[in-house]
């Protein structure tokens, strides 16, 4: 009995080296698997950051690329709108040379001079109108220009004399001490 309790003992004491061996094997594991968590989460971190980089940068790009495609619908636009506008212009040109043709023919023995005259004489006075029009603006312009420059500039000139003022004043007060 001495020699199976000894046995039983000895086979206790392997199992429980093999347990502490486990044991201590199990707590390296851990430690490495904590110091690999902690790296996973600091690299997440840091992909985290990158990717919000990436993304800052790529919407940057896209509303950059999007005002470009806008600015060139914009220009597109308006080169039609002047190419439609030169085609109205030439049409509006043939158009008045048919009519002045017409009249021509239809009306030039009984109005030719008086009507043309008049025609002209009306068209010359528009287009002095708009032109004395044009200038009136820009001079108005020009006016509200100077007025406000004109305001401006006697702010600084009252800023000027308070200053003048308020200088004189401490001259006089260094001069009496």
């Amino acid at each position: 009995m001495n020699h199976s309790l000894a046995a039983v003992a000895s086979r206790i004491q392997e199992r429980n080296n093999a347990l502490r061996s486990e044991l201590a094997a199990l707590e390296l594991l851990q430690i490495q698997h904590a110091q690999a968590k902690q790296c996973l989460k600091a690299d997440e971190r840091a992909l985290a950051e990158v990717r919000k980089e990436l993304l800052t940068a790529v919407r940057s790009r896209h509303g950059l690329e999007l005002e470009c495609i806008q600015i060139a619908n914009e220009s597109r636009k308006v080169d039609e709108s002047i190419s439609e506008l030169k085609t109205n212009a030439a049409g509006i040109r043939s158009r008045i040379k048919d009519l002045e043709r017409k009249f021509d023919e239809e009306h030039a023995p009984i109005y030719a001079k008086h009507d043309l005259s008049t025609k002209l004489h009306s068209m010359r006075s528009e287009a002095c109108l708009v032109a004395a029009q044009r200038k009136k603006h820009r001079r108005e312009e020009k006016l509200q220009g100077l007025m406000e420059r004109t305001e401006r500039q006697r702010g600084e000139a009252s800023e000027m004399r308070t200053e003048t003022d308020r200088i004189c004043e401490e001259c006089i007060q260094t001069s009496l001490i």
